[in-house]
């Protein structure tokens, strides 16, 4: 991407910027750089709910919905809870109705909508609202809201998010839409010899599945890799939450000498993991939309270490995919053959740092946030 020159607002003072969520915000990486990036050319607010020991900002005004043990807790939330949420975000906008001018970042549609009916119902013309789509809705089940939303600017992670929205909503121009990858920092390297467990992978190909897995995703290939592939040349990293029922099926090879397998571990501890790793593989399935037009943070942070991806061809990935050195889609559906496909790409040599070189000159972090600064900074 080309540099952005980016113009301060022509006022003196710092604009409002609330970011508002029903789910929650901090678990995201890329909103981390988000706010970390911002924070000091905005009053930055965020409302969010809180899920336990993740990331922590500072120097922020922060309002926590609700606190939540754990993603599974969050997901089991009761009825009550889920109202709450609105309410809170509804109440916390209405409280500032006062302020002229405010910039509202929102991640669900549902709070679009809210925020929408607000500057609407009380002439907020100087209230701008960006969506940043990260869970996609099923929009033909919303259209009695298509007179409704109204959004300044409209961000998605690849462009057939873009496109399936537009279809659905024909009066957002070009100018207001925003592909913004879910994409990262360029990787610094770490000393591999402070990580002593992985000593072992010393002279073997590593493939690593890094994130959640459960049996919505091509399970059986990665089951079928580890029983046809060399143990004395291959290793396989597995880390992220399984299923109950993708727990038997992976036990028995938890014991296996070249499987490395356990749940999640912080994220800013995956940067000890990744140098190890010589392919990364994405298992995700085509059975929704977010699977089917995918945009996974993982795909890029294994680009950012250099890393070459195997996935399956998902409408989402091919658009990405633009040189040979990212990797390799294949047809996961039909196994047989893609197992023997994936066996001699194995066997192709990596360019680690050729990669590395490509996703900084393609994806660059720093090249998103001031194009987006630049485009807020137009309203």
């Amino acid at each position: 991407m080309k540099n952005i020159i980016v113009k301060p607002h022509s006022d003196d003072k710092k604009r409002n910027l609330l970011f508002l969520t029903i789910n929650s915000f901090s678990i995201i990486p890329l909103n981390r750089f988000l706010v970390n990036y911002l924070k000091g050319k905005f009053n930055l607010s965020l409302i969010e709910s809180y899920i336990q020991n993740t990331y922590k900002f500072d120097n922020i005004d922060y309002k926590e919905i609700k606190s939540y043990t754990n993603t599974s807790t969050f997901n089991n939330q009761n009825i009550k809870d889920k109202i709450y949420k609105y309410y809170f975000i509804t109440a916390k906008l209405l409280k500032n109705i006062g302020k002229s001018e405010y910039v509202l970042y929102v991640q669900d549609y549902s709070v679009l909508i809210i925020c929408s009916l607000i500057k609407k119902l009380f002439f907020k013309h100087n209230w701008k609202i960006v969506y940043h789509q990260y869970e996609m809705e099923l929009l033909d089940k919303m259209s009695f809201y298509k007179k409704i939303i109204s959004p300044d600017l409209l961000i998605f992670p690849e462009i057939n998010r873009a496109k399936y929205f537009q279809s659905f909503f024909l009066k957002f121009s070009q100018s207001q839409l925003m592909i913004f990858p879910n994409t990262c920092l360029i990787s610094k390297k770490t000393d591999k010899d402070n990580f002593c467990l992985f000593q072992k992978i010393k002279g073997r190909i590593t493939i690593g599945h890094i994130g959640n897995i459960g049996t919505d995703h091509y399970l059986n290939l990665l089951l079928a890799l580890i029983e046809e592939l060399n143990p004395k040349k291959y290793f396989f990293i597995i880390i992220g939450k399984q299923s109950y029922k993708v727990k038997e099926l992976l036990t028995k090879y938890s014991e296996k000498e070249n499987v490395y397998l356990t749940e999640e571990i912080p994220h800013n501890e995956l940067k000890y993991i990744y140098p190890f790793i010589n392919f990364g593989i994405v298992l995700y399935k085509p059975i929704d939309l977010n699977f089917t037009f995918c945009a996974p943070n993982k795909l890029y942070e294994y680009w950012s270490y250099g890393i070459p991806v195997i996935a399956h061809k998902l409408p989402g990935l091919i658009p990405l995919f633009n040189n040979k050195i990212q990797g390799m889609l294949f047809d996961f559906e039909d196994t047989k053959t893609t197992l023997d496909n994936i066996k001699d790409y194995l066997e192709e040599k990596t360019e680690r740092d050729s990669l590395q070189s490509y996703f900084a000159n393609n994806f660059s972090l720093n090249s998103y946030l001031e194009l987006l600064l630049s485009k807020i900074n137009s309203f």
